[in-house]
């Protein structure tokens, strides 16, 4: 944890230091204090902390100051950072002061002067553990976008050179070493070892080299790689200067001052080695980059496996999706931090909106997280909507959400399947090796319905597949719902997913929903919205433009729910076809 001050601001001495006293003394050193006799003092040593790069977790300040108020000094507070908690210490501040800071500072708590040494405790106390918590939780965000970013990049890459450049450069331009290496043993071809190497050169962008056994010697410590290779164990050393590794003379003769060495391993079989390292400074990698690495070797690991094992693609996909499910489950140490999460990897309503212009999305999770998903991306000339929900809601529904969207990222942006009934039936197969059973053998019967639109803008036509999820097609005042197959996505059903093929006119719409919207219930009489009533709705709202039809459709739906618990999540998609 990087040096934290808290900031004591009172126009009385007495006051200041009766505060850093008390505070120090239950603090037990883990903040430095500041202190200034009004706000504008405040406000410049604040400025200065800041600007040298320290945390600033706490400001605590009278109301009634020479001057500046404390109240109207919050707010510029949290006008600089408004992280900073902020408590208001006062005997004399009025309903509006308060108001004020609460309002326009996000103050965190008013205590009342003569205060009381428990309470004072107590509340500091919460607030700083407030504090770090938000700060955690967004070192996870960041590190788990990071991990999203490579599993995108790396898991469309068949090509060895390729994925070797891919990965070795993005680990350089995102942290703080000047050398990376990877070590393959490729299964085809028993003893032989092709080994890659890629440095930070100045401004320059880095360069992949092939290195010979020699070459290998001379510029790496042989006794890191071979006890990783080995153990298949990670080493890392933040500070090889207090290490048992210290004494290596590739480490000396480098100056090699941090290192991080990883196996890549998939299946039980090691299939290379990832090793990192920075010279001339210490703990250039910290805990959270650590914890990147080991999650990116582990994407490595699989894509590395799609490589060797070129032709298993199908074993390529399951044991990749599983394994970014483990990475997800294990890093979700939060309900907040997995809503993040499945927002970023969501399709934003404006890469929607950048080609169908006319479009809305009514995205209404009945928890936090969602079991509903929407995805869109273009290939060959189409452009794919897909609405989906998954089984159950909540953490379940989610994680299942963020396969679904993987693998139809590898099936129509990798793989390049066109047709809605083909993409199902591979969407079906890849799923159902994903999660049906589990490590102990028990079957798990999880699963999707979804339907998908393939929209060809050229020729005004588009083709829909439904795996019991329908679609409604709205043209000329009149609604028309196209029926899905029965069948689910992972059910023992064997019936083949059919497509409906329609050529539409300008400004007709079509819209793709889960069945949470339909199956609500009302605040009266307890019945269902049903799909009649939302075709009813849709070619009611029809003549009005997409924006004031978006606002149409969500009145009615929170009219008809009222007071009426949500019982499902609910996803709607419209899009005009222009």
């Amino acid at each position: 944890m990087s040096r934290s001050y808290i900031l004591c601001v009172d126009d009385e001495k007495s006051v200041l230091s009766s505060l850093k006293h008390e505070l120090s003394r239950n603090l037990d050193k883990k903040c430095r204090f500041e202190v200034a006799e009004s706000g504008e003092e405040g406000l410049k040593i604040l400025g200065d902390i800041l600007k040298a790069g320290y945390d600033v977790p706490l400001v605590i300040s009278d109301q009634l100051m020479p001057g500046m108020k404390g109240d109207q000094f919050l707010i510029q507070v949290n006008q600089l950072d408004e992280r900073i908690r902020k408590i208001m210490l006062t005997g004399q501040a009025d309903a509006t002061a308060v108001g004020n800071a609460l309002n326009h500072a996000n103050l965190f708590r008013f205590i009342s002067k003569p205060w009381n040494p428990d309470d004072l405790k107590l509340t500091v106390e919460k607030a700083l553990s407030s504090y770090y918590l938000e700060q955690s939780l967004d070192r996870k965000v960041q590190t788990l976008t990071l991990i999203n970013r490579y599993a995108e990049l790396l898991a469309g890459n068949l090509d060895l050179h390729n994925w070797l450049h891919t990965l070795t450069t993005n680990l350089l331009q995102n942290l703080d070493i000047t050398h990376c290496l990877v070590q393959l043993f490729p299964e085809s071809k028993p003893g032989e070892k092709l080994v890659f190497h890629t440095y930070q050169n100045g401004n320059s962008s880095p360069v992949l080299y092939e290195l010979d056994a020699e070459s290998l010697a001379a510029r790496y410590p042989l006794s890191v790689l071979a006890h990783v290779r080995e153990a298949c164990e990670l080493v890392y050393e933040p500070n090889l200067l207090n290490s048992d590794w210290s004494e290596d003379p590739v480490l000396e003769q480098h100056q090699i001052r941090t290192v991080c060495c990883l196996p890549l391993k998939a299946n039980n079989r090691l299939q290379g080695i990832l090793y990192l390292d920075s010279r001339l400074r210490a703990k250039s990698i910290n805990e959270d980059q650590l914890e990147l690495l080991e999650a990116v070797s582990r994407q490595a690991s699989l894509a590395l496996e799609s490589i060797f094992l070129y032709h298993s693609l199908e074993q390529k996909v399951a044991q990749r999706t599983e394994d970014i499910r483990e990475d997800h489950s294990r890093m979700s140490e939060s309900i907040e931090v997995g809503s993040r999460l499945q927002t970023s990897v969501l399709p934003k309503i404006d890469d929607l909106r950048s080609v169908f212009p006319n479009s809305f999305i009514i995205y209404r999770p009945r928890d936090v997280l969602s079991g509903d998903f929407f995805w869109f991306g273009q290939s060959q000339g189409l452009y794919f909507i897909v609405s989906s929900d998954c089984t159950g809601h909540g953490v379940p529904g989610a994680l299942l959400s963020i396969i679904g969207i993987n693998l139809l990222n590898q099936i129509i942006k990798v793989q390049g399947l066109t047709q809605p009934a083909a993409i199902l039936e591979e969407l079906d197969r890849q799923f159902s090796a994903s999660v049906t059973r589990t490590d102990s053998g028990a079957i798990k019967k999880e699963g999707m319905d979804l339907s998908l639109c393939a929209i060809d803008t050229q020729n005004r036509r588009f083709t829909y597949a439904g795996a019991r999820q329908p679609m409604i097609y709205v043209e000329n005042d009149q609604a028309l719902t196209l029926k899905p197959t029965k069948r689910s996505i992972n059910s023992d059903t064997q019936i083949p997913f059919e497509e409906v093929e329609v050529n539409y006119q300008p400004a007709s719409s079509i819209y793709l929903f889960s069945d949470g919207l339909v199956d609500q219930f009302d605040s009266k009489n307890s019945k269902k919205f049903t799909i009649k009533r939302l075709e009813e709705l849709l070619v009611l709202a029809s003549k009005q433009s997409m924006l004031l039809r978006e606002g149409t459709i969500r009145n009615r739906l929170d009219v008809w729910r009222g007071q009426t618990p949500q019982t499902d999540d609910q996803l709607l998609i419209g899009i005009q076809l222009d």
